[in-house]
């Protein structure tokens, strides 16, 4: 793929197969070519980065535990549950072992929202079992780092200076830091001023449902990135769907459907190429 194409990079989302976040859907999106995923990411009880979306604040809920949360159960506990189609939970490190740096990673690192459940999570802890998993598995600028939750980024960013110097470094000759980028629209909530939404991080990810030329050239205006996601009970993934979001100029879509979006991506191009 050339550069240009580069700029609407497909993020499958969860996976982009079903079921969501598990080994079986990763190898599916490895083999079937996709360029980049979306994971969800909790550590557990023993220090160990889980992929799993998890309820509200991290209950167990789709797993038939509501009543318990991924980070007081050990991985063994865990990988007890079923969490589709037979697949276990898995861990992150499984999931960089299996793409091997093929697969770019958005890591979504989720947090408890509510002030009871934030005092049982360490934020710390998980921008630091991300930052040992990168240099033992080299996966040094095939990844961001996303969340709703600030906190978490503000670690990730001081994992970042400690470990990179910055935003941007390179090893080997190589881009080697990473994106930090800012999660909005959960639950709906309108997106801040704009003050708010291109001060912090490389560049926010947000709803379908708030994306707009004018959010889109603003965040760009700061020199940072746009992505946008999208609530299927609102917007159905058609081709002329992201064919609008191609128009916008977002630097990336998180799709349910990586492979219709990346042939609706090629489409685009080549319409561009025709003559009139």
């Amino acid at each position: 793929m050339d550069s240009g194409k580069r700029q609407f990079q497909i993020q499958g989302h969860r996976g982009g197969y079903k079921p969501d976040n598990v080994l079986s859907t990763f190898q599916k999106s490895l083999d079937n070519g996709l360029e980049a995923i979306e994971l969800d990411v909790w550590h557990t009880k023993d220090k160990v980065l889980v992929v799993a979306h998890g309820g509200d604040d991290g209950n167990l809920k789709d797993y038939g535990r509501p009543e318990d949360y991924i980070y007081d159960w050990t991985l063994e506990q865990l990988q007890t549950l079923d969490a589709g189609e037979g697949n276990k939970i898995p861990t992150l490190e499984e999931v960089f072992k299996l793409f091997d740096k093929q697969v770019f990673i958005n890591i979504e690192l989720k947090g408890p929202r509510t002030a009871e459940f934030k005092k049982r999570y360490d934020c710390a802890l998980a921008a630091q079992l991300v930052s040992d998993l990168v240099h033992q598995y080299e996966y040094h600028g095939r990844f961001l780092v996303s969340s709703f939750n600030a906190d978490i980024l503000e670690e990730i960013e001081r994992m970042r200076l400690r470990v990179y110097g910055g935003r941007i470094s390179v090893i080997d000759g190589a881009p080697s830091s990473f994106d930090i980028i800012y999660l909005y629209n959960y639950e709906n909530q309108p997106l801040p001023e704009r003050e708010v939404y291109t001060k912090h991080g490389d560049g926010i990810n947000i709803s379908a449902n708030y994306i707009s030329k004018e959010v889109v050239d603003a965040v760009h205006e700061s020199g940072k990135k746009i992505g946008v996601w999208i609530r299927a009970k609102d917007y159905k993934e058609t081709d002329e769907f992201y064919g609008e979001m191609f128009n916008l100029g977002v630097d990336f879509i998180c799709a349910d459907m990586p492979l219709r979006a990346m042939a609706a991506r090629e489409e685009y191009f080549a319409k561009l190429e025709r003559p009139l």
